[in-house]
């Protein structure tokens, strides 16, 4: 309690009851909502009095008049928290509802601001998983690895879980499963990588598909790309050796290969730098070259101990 005293003669005393003042100051909540999903609603209590408070936060659907959730909440003076209520939608009506958070207590000396209401829309579920833009080389040399990627988006308004399914429908092999979980409008970029090793030559029907229960729009499920599995064909070129001349005895000299890979395979073999003129291996490394890449190489050629005049650097792609 709170005291006063008057500064007469005969002092005397007041005792004033102390002011319990709670209010409701936001809420917070995620709409519209799919049917049977649990919502959370999130209230800001504050307690503005001149007493600590206990009291009951209730979560009511005016809508269809159901006290929906209860939370006992204390709050020391000035105190504020943020109080999380849910609603679990299963078997609740489709369309608006007009939520209640209430602050009950007893002997508040404003309880003008001890409710606030939101509205929340329920929706029907939405399951709509769709599958775009897939990519992928049209043919491969037997064996090779195969990258593959396409977009996957969520269409519809429930977070959705599901396999996405990678099949050769020619060879009746599923290659890939994986469990993906996609928010609502959330859209990704995923990959695969079939191992060719096996795989019968010529075409082969690729088949990725989204297995949602109950999706809407089922068209949109599945992606296919025909790849044709050749006869390996390894073709390695070196089209360009660059280095300076001329060079001092002893210089460490750079040397530039520029290697491509004109086959239907990744490739990986021994690239080796030679002075054919001296008959001196400079450098041996094994190297990988995708299909269908020119990749540059340093090396340097130490050239103490070399003879004077012209030195022929040969560079050889030594596949096996």
């Amino acid at each position: 309690a709170n005291l006063a005293y008057d500064t007469d003669e005969y002092p005397s005393f007041i005792v004033f009851p102390e002011a319990l003042d709670v209010a409701v100051t936001d809420l917070n909540v995620e709409t519209p909502v799919g049917e049977g999903e649990v919502v959370v609603v999130s209230a800001d209590v504050a307690n503005q009095g001149a007493d600590d408070a206990s009291f009951d936060l209730v979560l009511t659907d005016l809508t269809s008049g159901l006290v929906l959730d209860t939370v006992p909440v204390s709050l020391a003076v000035l105190a504020t928290q943020t109080v999380d209520l849910t609603w679990d939608t299963t078997g609740t009506t489709l369309g608006k509802h007009n939520l209640q958070v209430e602050a009950v207590v007893t002997g508040d000396i404003d309880p003008t601001d001890n409710t606030r209401t939101v509205e929340v829309d329920v929706k029907a579920n939405v399951h709509d998983i769709a599958l775009s833009a897939m990519t992928a080389a049209g043919s491969i040399g037997q064996g090779g690895q195969l990258p593959l990627t396409l977009d996957v988006e969520n269409k519809g308004n429930r977070t959705e879980t599901f396999d996405l399914v990678l099949t050769d429908t020619t060879a009746g092999v599923e290659l890939d499963r994986r469990e993906m979980t996609l928010g609502i409008g959330v859209k990704v970029n995923e990959g695969f990588v079939w191992d060719t090793s096996g795989a019968s030559i010529g075409d082969h029907i690729l088949e990725v598909e989204a297995v949602v229960v109950g999706d809407s729009n089922p068209g949109d499920n599945i992606k296919t790309k025909t790849v044709e599995i050749e006869v390996v064909d390894y073709d390695i070129s070196v089209p360009n050796v660059l280095a300076s001349s001329p060079v001092g005895v002893g210089e460490q000299v750079p040397v530039e290969v520029e290697v491509e890979n004109k086959g239907n395979i990744s490739t990986t073999f021994d690239l080796v730098l030679r002075d054919t003129t001296d008959n001196v291996t400079i450098e041996t490394r094994s190297v990988t070259v995708p299909r269908g890449d020119k990749v540059w190489f340093a090396y340097v050629w130490d050239s103490t101990g070399a003879t004077l005049g012209a030195h022929i650097l040969e560079v050889e792609a030594v596949v096996v």
